[in-house]
């Protein structure tokens, strides 16, 4: 197979773009959900991504805000990073294992207006301290078997 020519492509996200049109159907990630491995084509991905980036933006979000992302790194983490980028937003990552100080510091410093929390730990986190992070209007659980949506 020939290496296609991606020399006009400069951002990360039209890049993701071009696998999406070019490799829809082709597998792009596995992910172990309890015990089963699952895959998941570059068309999967791309429609994840868009769906959130819409979401995103109906929210009010617009080129430029940060969001957070409080999460061990899984799928849902990058599929979550390309909305984000795809939108023009910008993602500020935050270790799981960081304490609500910690967590605290980087969501307020990088001014994040929207945290996606990757359980009910990381939510329980941002319950203590959410009331000292004017800027953050909402939580989200990304969990696929716990999630929801927590706001201000």
């Amino acid at each position: 197979m020939a290496i296609p020519d991606i020399s006009n492509i400069n951002t990360v996200p039209k890049l993701f773009w071009h696998n999406v049109e070019n490799y829809r159907d082709d597998i792009t990630m596995w992910r172990k959900q309890r015990g089963v491995w699952e895959s998941h084509t570059w068309g999967d991905y791309g429609n994840w991504s868009r769906d959130i980036g819409h979401a995103l933006i109906a929210e009010g979000l617009k080129p430029g805000d940060k969001i957070s992302i409080l999460s061990e790194t899984r799928m849902e983490w990058v599929v979550l990073d390309m909305a984000i980028m795809g939108i023009g937003c910008i993602t500020a990552p935050v270790y799981p294992s960081n304490t609500e100080e910690q967590v605290k510091y980087i969501v307020k410093n990088s001014e994040s207006k929207v945290v996606f929390a990757e359980d009910q730990e990381q939510l329980d986190k941002m319950l203590v301290i959410w009331k000292d992070l004017p800027m953050v209007k909402k939580v989200v659980v990304i969990d696929k078997y716990y999630p929801g949506i927590y706001q201000m």
